[in-house]
This record gives C-alpha cells, structure tokens and sequence, in this order.
C-alpha cells in the first residue's frame, strides 16, 4: 500500500494513527477533513456532525459542496488552497438557500511526502440574533399610530348628526361614547408609547418634529421641548458615521413620505445630543390624511451591544482561525521532531501523545480565561496533578500569553518526564522545588524562574541531546529573548529562566 493509499484508508498520516484524530473528536470546533481535487468528505468530527444534523456515515465520501451548501467562491478557495498549499480564510458572501446565516471558514493544507493530498476546513457558525419578536413589537407599535383616523370618522359622523336635528339626542349621546373610546384609545397610544424601549417619533411633510416618546428623548439625549418643531434629519442624522455630511436627500426617510412605502429594518446610525453616534435598526411608515401622506412614524432601537458584539465574534473567529493554524504548526514540528529522535515505533507514539497532552493542558487553562491568556499557576497545576505532592510550586499570580502558555506547558512537561525518568522523581526521596518571581526594573520588570531537584541519583550531563533538550534550553530563548541555564549538579538538576515579563504577557 503506498503512503497516499495509507492516508486515505486509514484518515491520519502514516505514524500518526490515534494523535490528531483524538484532536478532531474532543474538539468542540466544526472541522472536516477533505481529500483530493474533488474535496471528499474523508471524516467529519463530532462537532460538525452536530452542525448539520448528519452522521459521519452521510457524510464521508460526498464532496463538500453537497455535505455543506457552500457557493463558488468557497469553492473556488478549497481549490486555492489544494493547489497552492497555503492556508486561507472564507466567509459566505450571503448565506446559501436555506441557511439564515453567513458562515465562515479557515482552511489548511493536509501535505502527504510534501505535497497537498487534502484540506482541513474549520466551520464557524456565528451567533444569529433574535430579531423576531422585536420586528414583531415594531409592527404593532406602527400600526398603532394609525389611530389617528377614528378622529376624521368620528368628525363626519358628528357632522352628519348634527343635520339631523330631529335625532339630536341620540346623536349626543353618540359623540359622548365616541369621545370615549377615542379617550381611552388615546390613554392606550401614550402608555404604549410611554411603556416602550424603543424610540419612536413622528414627523410632517416637511422633517419637523411633532412628537417623540421618552424612550426616544432618552436615546438622543433631547427632550420633546428642546427638539419640538424642528428638523429631526438636521439634529440627529446629518452625518454619516465616518463623518461625511449625509444630505436630507438622500435620506431613507424622505423616500418614505415621497412613494408613502413603508421603510423596515434600515440599519443606520444616529447622533446624540452630545455629538456621540449610536448603531440603531429602525422603521418607518407614512402617516396619511385621507390620500395625502401627512408625514411619518419612526421607530428605532439602539443595537450598538449587538455591534460590539458582532465584532467581537469576528474578531474572535479571525484569531481562532490564526491560533489553529498556529497550534498545528507546533504540532507538525512536535511530530516530526518525535519521529526523528532514536526511538522505537511505540516510543516515538508515547512522546508524541505525552507532548500533545501538555499542549492540550495549556489550552485548557487558556480557555478557562477566555482566550486572553493562561494562569501560570493554573498550567503548573494541570502538568503537576499526577506528582501527588513530590513537586512544590509556589510564586505570584502571573498571566502568560497563550504563546507563552503554550511553551511553558511543553517545557515543564519536559522537566517533569526527564526527572521521573532520571531525575529526583525516580528515587523514592527525591522531591522538586519549582518557583518564579516578578522583580521589579526600572525599563521592564523581570520574570524570573527557577526548577531545582534534590534526592534523586547522581546527575551527569546528558551525551545526547534529544527534543526535549532542546525544548529546555533553547524554546524559552528563540521566542521570548530570555536568559535559559542548565545545570547540571551532582547533587539535582537546576533549571533557571530570566526574561523580560513583557515578552509573556498579554497585549493590552
């Protein structure tokens, strides 16, 4: 069987059968491996099968456009990155017939003997917001303003009794219960209007104010006695939110009172009486007098949460995509450094899952404070656990960048294995003293790091420097300008770090 053959019977490089397939399956990202030109579903993981409501079986052997709806310029990306072997980002246009959103994606090569024999894709599906209800509410607040009408019928039909001079008592008491129902209509329209969250005003013909609920004066920071009789285009929405000017005709709004069609979820932004500007969605509907459009009723709502929000999620996506790609580089050369050290077949395998566990720790903890960074108390107490005690560590509270997270779990791990394999923790008596210190400087303050072992055999420097070895005193070094030293003491191994903690902790 040859090594492409392999790869696609087995759905993992050669040498690699159990390491990046447990990745896949514990990770809650939607991810799919492709294969070849056409882009064949080889394995989806569990987290994109939930996605889109299908199994693994559905899936495997149907290409990507047919497993996901996805328009030619996804495709044409895929083919990219086939192709070229670089990794590259996509996110839909518009969403594909039947899906109420947008969806992104990051793509990277699968490289077999160096050259591409395939492509991971990583689905991100972003948070719809629930607009429903709110679009539902507007409509009612809307049409409530049509209220206004009972009046011009109930003047006709006083009018009309008012000819009929024979029935004027009964006329009477008629306009008395019209007068009313148009009293407690109008006590409804202003507790409604008092009631609302959203900001509603009316309009005439010619952009002056003729009324404005409390929601509206408190979103725009002017009361109905400052802003009354006034052009509201000329107080709120004469710039647009780069700050060029926005002429009043060009104005959604005017179209409305000049066709009389109703405007729906125009998103826009609007001007406080501070001169801050504010993300709104917002409506508006022609109010009439008879065939004449008399002016409008505008109802907005304030969404800047939703736009902080928005961003922040395609921020977020962006730097996933970048830290994924990131992640598979360390372990690519985790792999391939691994494979190449002197090592039997189960050997290299239990190197390589022992350092993906340590990566998949830091990972842990950078998760646990939302992607900002990790805790390295939090890193030193996953790497530890499985010690019961014979390893102390103690220090100050300090915040590493994931970068930083990242390396420092692969170089404890490191430190760990070699002294349970040849170090203190391989005597019975043999103990570990791990701790750091932030020293103050006048230009940077410095971190300072130090691993010490006492009780375990004689110590004598290595003949042969492996991978690990070269993970202690060199990562530290190459990624973060510090200061590594080893060594190696008769009586215990000592490792110490001097860098500066800028370089480790996180931007902001």
């Amino acid at each position: 069987m040859t090594r492409e053959s392999e790869l696609t019977a087995n759905g993992s490089p050669p040498g690699l059968p159990g390491a990046f397939r447990s990745l896949l399956e514990l990770s809650p990202v939607p991810m799919a491996e492709l294969e070849g030109d056409r882009h064949l579903v080889r394995y989806a993981n569990p987290a994109l099968c939930r996605l889109l409501d299908k199994s693994q079986e559905v899936l495997a052997g149907k290409p990507f456009a047919a497993a996901i709806r996805v328009d030619e310029s996804c495709l044409a990306v895929l083919d990219r990155v086939y192709q070229t072997g670089e990794a590259a980002t996509h996110t839909d246009p518009k969403p594909p017939g039947g899906r109420a959103a947008r969806w992104s994606y990051a793509m990277w090569p699968i490289l077999n003997a160096g050259r591409p024999a395939g492509v991971m894709v990583q689905v991100i599906e972003p948070s719809l917001l629930d607009v429903r209800a709110g679009a539902i509410n507007e409509a009612l607040l809307i049409s409530s303003v049509y209220q206004h009408e009972q009046t011009e019928t109930a003047q006709r039909l006083n009018d009309l009794l008012h000819a009929e001079l024979a029935e004027r008592r009964r006329v009477e008491e008629a306009l008395r219960q019209v007068h009313a129902q148009l009293q407690r209509a109008f006590a409804f329209d202003q507790a409604v209007m008092a009631s609302m969250s959203e900001g509603l005003y009316t309009i005439d013909r010619e952009g002056l104010l003729t009324s404005m609920n409390p929601a509206a004066e408190t979103l725009l920071g002017w009361r109905f006695d400052e802003l009354g009789g006034q052009n509201v285009h000329e107080k709120v929405h004469h710039h647009h939110g780069d700050h060029t000017v926005f002429p009043a005709g060009e104005c959604p709004l005017l179209r409305v009172i000049q066709a009389g069609e109703p405007l729906t979820g125009q998103e826009d932004e609007f001007i406080r009486s501070d001169g801050s500007l504010f993300s709104v969605v917002y409506s508006a509907a022609p109010m009439r007098d008879g065939d004449d459009i008399a002016g409008l009723v505008v109802v907005f709502r304030d969404i800047s949460e939703r736009k902080r929000i928005e961003e922040r999620e395609r921020t977020l996506a962006l730097e996933m995509a970048h830290r994924n790609k990131n992640l598979l580089a360390i372990i690519q050369t985790i792999v391939s450094r691994s494979l190449a050290e002197k090592r039997t077949p189960d050997e290299a395998r239990s190197a390589i899952m022992q350092r993906l566990q340590a990566i998949a720790k830091s990972q842990t903890a950078i998760e646990s404070s939302g992607f900002v960074g990790a805790s390295l108390e939090e890193i030193a107490r996953l790497e530890f656990e499985a010690f019961s005690g014979r390893i102390e560590a103690k220090g100050p509270e300090v915040l590493l960048n994931p970068r930083a997270a990242q390396t420092f779990s692969m170089v404890l791990h490191e430190l760990a294995t070699n002294a349970m394999k040849y170090g203190a923790l391989s005597s019975p008596a043999g103990r570990v003293s791990v701790a750091w210190s932030v020293e103050p400087n006048a230009a940077d303050a410095q971190f300072q790091f130090r691993w010490l072992e006492r009780g375990g055999p004689p110590v004598s420097p290595p003949t042969h420097k492996g991978f690990g070895s070269i993970l202690i005193e060199k990562l530290m070094t190459q990624d973060f300008r510090a200061r590594a030293r080893v060594d190696f003491a008769r009586d215990g191994l000592r490792y110490e770090i001097d860098v500066p903690l800028s370089a480790l902790a996180p931007e902001g």
